[in-house]
């Protein structure tokens, strides 16, 4: 199925229209897109979307796909998969869309998407969790939208780790500086407001009767995140579940 064809909810609208200060609105118009692209923290981005499909490969068919937080689709030329149909879910629409005939907007929140159940055959969410305000609530919309026996990429970055800490300081923090952007950390606090570990206890609980394998970056045990820089979660939803 399709996402279902009505307008927001009002609590979906006011968590919208609340969702950036304006220190983040400018930094997502005037820095997101240079900083994502280039030096470390392009690499690492890289990084991020290779190791969200790892496990999948070009013999691979998922025909319904959606994505959610796909912010300007970064992570779209990276699906190695065939399919027919791939949904960017997000808060706003992207400045251009990819020229690809399968690929299509929607307009959501995910802590209430407006997606009837069952509908995507795998679900992506990349750089999401950290950022939200109900990080439980959209890991049960995410498990209530992907068939039984679907599948769904999870990552996570491990912050407020210690290697995460100290990458992000010659990194990102140092072209924050080398910019005058100075209050790139009070930016952070505001992006990042959910600890790795929680998230982790989240996704474990979240897919308790699914089949969820971990693993992290560059130690390959995700539950060592304070020595990881992010983890992905791959997850294989049980082929029958109870009704709600």
């Amino acid at each position: 199925m399709h996402p279902v064809d009505h307008q927001p909810s009002n609590a979906a609208e006011s968590r919208s229209n609340a969702a950036f200060t304006p220190l983040q609105e400018t930094f997502y118009k005037e820095m997101y897109g240079d900083l994502v692209d280039g030096g470390a923290v392009g690499v690492f981005h890289r990084l991020t979307h290779r190791s969200l499909e790892r496990p999948f490969g070009p013999e691979d068919s998922l025909p319904r796909v959606i994505e959610v937080g796909s912010g300007n689709g970064e992570h779209l030329p990276f699906v190695r998969h065939s399919f027919e149909s791939y949904v960017m879910a997000d808060l706003r629409m992207p400045p251009e869309m990819p020229e690809d005939p399968r690929v299509s907007f929607l307009e959501a929140d995910v802590h209430e998407l407006p997606v009837e159940s069952n509908s995507y055959d795998r679900l992506i969410a990349t750089c999401l969790l950290h950022h939200l305000a109900e990080p439980f609530r959209a890991l049960e919309e995410m498990r209530r939208v992907v068939r039984p026996g679907g599948a769904l990429s999870i990552m996570i970055v491990s912050d407020p780790g210690l290697a995460y800490r100290a990458i992000q300081r010659i990194s990102s923090g140092r072209r924050y500086r080398k910019s005058g952007f100075k209050e790139w950390r009070a930016l952070h606090a505001m992006e990042h407001r959910n600890h790795a570990w929680s998230l982790q206890q989240l996704i474990k609980y979240a897919f308790r009767e699914d089949e969820l394998r971990g693993r992290g970056f560059p130690v390959p045990i995700a539950s060592v995140w304070n020595l990881n820089l992010f983890s992905v979660y791959q997850v294989k939803l049980r082929p029958e579940r109870a009704p709600a």
